[in-house]
């Protein structure tokens, strides 16, 4: 780290600004906003520095730099393109031991100018040592998305808190558990929402709970079904991340990616349920007990699932035992694999000259599925729709010999995309009558797709940009 992050109070402190320009004119705008008493030297200055003269925001001194301008300054910053007047000026500064930024020239900069998102009380300061400030720019950009306005009105909200726990007989240590459980909570939604009944809830059960004895608390918490998405952890929804964020307990799918599992709370207590071969319906049991046992706790639970929990993930089975349970739940959306998979290979699902309908079936009970189906799904792919198989990879030959039989033609275009989203993903493309050969060595979880619009990957991925 060659420079050492510290932000100054300069509320009432004089600060000299050498140039005039568009530079000049952004560091007097960040500087007035601190309060700075700031006083400008340029031999010509832009428009709008003339207007903060007219309106008192700074003084302007238009004429060059001489030496000696820096007498009394706590800070001084250089925006000019005469590299002379830069050496002078950095030389009398240093003759000072006058901290100095000079614009573009990180060899005479003592301090330099983070990119800054800024939300109320809340600044977020984006630094890369002065040799990017272009990626600093961006990240500004990516980061400003992420901290909406809420958070600047949160700070309000933890600080009442703040002044609140002053007046109780809780230790520091209780202290700081009430504060980070409610930082950790879904508060930032709450404030976004302005509902100030459940915020004002929120914070006397974050009180309550931490001044009672944790093994007399009869309150019930709350279990959060939440749809992880296809793979990547970066399609999670922004409602399923607070709610992993939040969570006292994840209850976790085997395959969830462990970059999405980082994002749980440091003292969250993360459990593996993923289900492996001949097993299912223990796991699922003892799923439905962990929710039910953690949430009569008064843990906040979240139940993280791959996919969507609503489509082949069992999310109805667990919604159900929780009502019969009478615990609180939420269901959360996620992007389901059986569209983000073959999307993320090329191949739309629907498509306007192609498919105008698609059906999704599970590959698990391809042995036992009734004749019926499959007779529906070979007269749907006839009539120009789609069929999307998952779960399917280990029956893909008796999917296709199925199909067959109830009509379609082998020269059917068929695709199977593996590990769909992720880095590794694997696309294997062929027809009804070869998909099982071109298969093979594909590892799960994969997904099978049947139908017109697989030959639209080749056109998508010439056009796909680089």
């Amino acid at each position: 780290m060659k420079y050492f992050p510290v932000s100054l109070r300069l509320e009432g402190q004089p600060v000299t600004i050498i140039g005039g320009g568009a530079i000049a004119t952004r560091r007097v705008e960040l500087l007035s906003g601190c309060g700075a008493r700031v006083t400008v030297i340029a031999g010509k200055a832009s428009g709008q520095m003339l207007r903060f003269a007219a309106e008192g925001d700074v003084t302007l001194i238009e004429r060059a730099y001489r030496h000696g301008d820096l007498a009394g300054a706590r800070l001084v910053l250089v925006a000019t393109d005469d590299a002379a007047v830069n050496h002078a000026v950095w030389e009398e500064a240093h003759q000072g031991n006058i901290p100095i930024n000079v614009a573009d020239d990180p060899g005479r900069c003592d301090f330099i100018l983070p990119a800054l998102v800024e939300r109320g009380s809340l600044s977020i300061a984006i630094s890369t040592n002065g040799r990017s400030p272009a990626l600093a720019a961006r990240l500004r950009r990516r980061l400003s998305g992420m901290f909406g306005p809420e958070y600047g009105r949160m700070i309000d909200v933890l600080d009442s808190v703040r002044q609140r726990l002053k007046q109780t007989p809780l230790d520091f240590d209780q202290k700081k558990r009430v504060l980070y459980r409610l930082i950790d909570s879904d508060l930032a939604r709450l404030v976004r929402e302005s509902d100030s009944t459940a915020i004002a809830a929120r914070i006397d059960r974050a009180l309550g709970e931490a001044a009672s004895d944790p093994t007399e608390r009869e309150s019930v918490g709350k279990v959060l079904i939440v749809g992880a998405g296809p793979g990547n952890p970066e399609l999670i929804t922004v409602r399923g991340l607070e709610c992993l964020r939040s969570a006292d307990v994840v209850l976790h799918d085997r395959l969830i990616d462990p970059a999405l599992l980082r994002e749980a709370r440091p003292d969250a207590e993360l459990i593996d349920v993923g289900k492996r071969r001949g097993d299912q319906g223990r796991m699922q049991g003892f799923i439905h007990e962990s929710m039910v046992a953690h949430a009569r706790r008064g843990k906040i639970v979240c139940r993280l699932k791959g996919g969507d929990p609503f489509v082949f993930g069992r999310g109805g089975e667990e919604a159900r035992a929780l009502t019969e349970a009478d615990v609180p739940f939420e269901i959360i959306p996620g992007v389901t694999s059986a569209i983000a998979g073959p999307a993320a290979a090329g191949i739309p699902v629907t498509h306007r000259d192609r498919a105008h309908s698609f059906l999704v079936m599970t590959g698990s009970r391809a042995n036992d599925a009734a004749e019926e189906e499959w007779t529906g799904a070979a007269s749907l792919i006839a009539g120009g729709g789609t069929l999307v198989v998952m779960m399917g990879l280990a029956h893909l030959e008796t999917i296709a010999g199925r199909l067959e039989s109830a009509g379609c033609p082998s020269n059917t275009p068929a695709a199977v995309v593996a590990r769909g989203t992720l880095p590794d993903q694997d696309v294997r493309v062929g027809t009804l009558a070869d998909i099982v050969g071109r298969a093979k060595g594909v590892v799960s979880p994969a997904i099978a797709v049947f139908g017109d619009v697989v030959e639209e990957r080749s056109k998508l991925e010439a056009l796909r940009q680089p």
